[in-house]
């Protein structure tokens, strides 16, 4: 598929959906700025973004997110790490939280999410905070299946509503 088939593609996606991505773009925007609200480091909720695309597979939410991530000063050898965040000292106890809550919401192991890591994610930011991190992990899910099922490739640009 050329990139002039991929643009046209999901500008028709977009264009067809208009309502709904509407409602989907808000709902990452709110999801995103109640957490930043709620005192979660602007960091934690790059790094879910970016966790939650890897284990998705979604080449284009990697490379959107970890270029955000980059360009709002994140440590590009953190976001090296990401994927093999347990075997690492780069990352606290507070971020270990967040990214092991945001694996579970993406897995979803037995239908939900353990009383353990539901604790550990609690103990960290509080109950506020985590239904923060669920909502930016739920958020992030949702986009990875339309940038998938939609063929969005790594560096296009964004689709835009009218």
């Amino acid at each position: 598929m050329t990139q002039a088939d991929e643009t046209s593609r999901r500008k028709a996606m977009v264009l067809s959906a208009q309502r709904t991505y509407a409602a989907m773009k808000s709902f990452s925007d709110t999801a995103t700025e109640g957490a930043l609200k709620a005192g979660i480091d602007e960091e934690i909720v790059f790094l879910i973004k970016v966790r939650v695309s890897q284990m998705n597979g979604c080449p284009f939410c990697i490379d959107l997110h970890t270029r955000e991530a980059l360009e709002a000063g994140a440590e590009a050898r953190r976001l090296f790490a990401l994927d093999g965040w347990r075997g690492t000292p780069s990352f606290d106890p507070a971020e270990r939280a967040a990214l092991d809550l945001a694996e579970a919401v993406t897995r979803l192991r037995d239908g939900v999410v353990g009383d353990a890591v539901y604790g550990a994610a609690r103990d960290a930011f509080g109950a506020d905070g985590v239904n923060h991190l669920i909502m930016i992990a739920t958020v992030t899910n949702a986009w990875n299946r339309i940038a998938i099922a939609s063929h969005m490739l790594p560096g296009a640009p964004r689709p835009r509503l009218n």
